[in-house]
């Protein structure tokens, strides 16, 4: 007449629907930090190329006593590039990914590196970072310019 309970394992509706709703909070929480965190990375590898940049122009300029041979390969990172306006592979730099370095303000003493980011769509992180031969490093930040970096 009366048969004995079986045990039975596993969850039950509500303990899963618990699960998934705490899932979806930490998502929901986490997501938008997430986008934070890449778009300082791509300050932090534009601020990184463009100081690099600079170590090699000061050893190029100590050994031939010019800045106005500074040119950078077309492209962008990641990967090496030469500094020097005729390639010779000694005076490397590397881009991070969607870094693009050009010079401008070319001349015997002096110097502006500039590193560009393809993939940054957002003006606070991904502008042109800038820095001149005696390391004075800016970055402009809509609508404010002339940021130190």
């Amino acid at each position: 007449m009366f048969k004995k309970a079986q045990n039975k394992k596993g969850f039950t509706l509500i303990e899963l629907m618990i699960v998934v709703a705490i899932i979806g909070i930490l998502a929901a929480i986490a997501i938008p930090q997430l986008a934070g965190f890449r778009k300082r990375a791509i300050r932090a590898g534009m601020l990184s190329d463009v100081r690099g940049a600079v170590s090699v122009a000061s050893s190029m300029y100590t050994d031939l006593q010019n800045y106005g041979l500074l040119a950078a390969a077309p492209g962008t990172g990641p990967g090496a590039v030469d500094v020097l306006a005729v390639p010779d592979g000694k005076y490397m730099t590397n881009l991070s990914n969607g870094n693009a370095l050009t010079f401008t303000g070319l001349a015997a003493a002096t110097f502006n590196a500039v590193v560009t980011n393809a993939n940054g769509t957002d003006t606070t992180y991904a502008s042109p970072v800038t820095i001149n031969q005696n390391g004075v490093c800016q970055w402009t930040i809509s609508p404010l310019t002339g940021n130190a970096c």
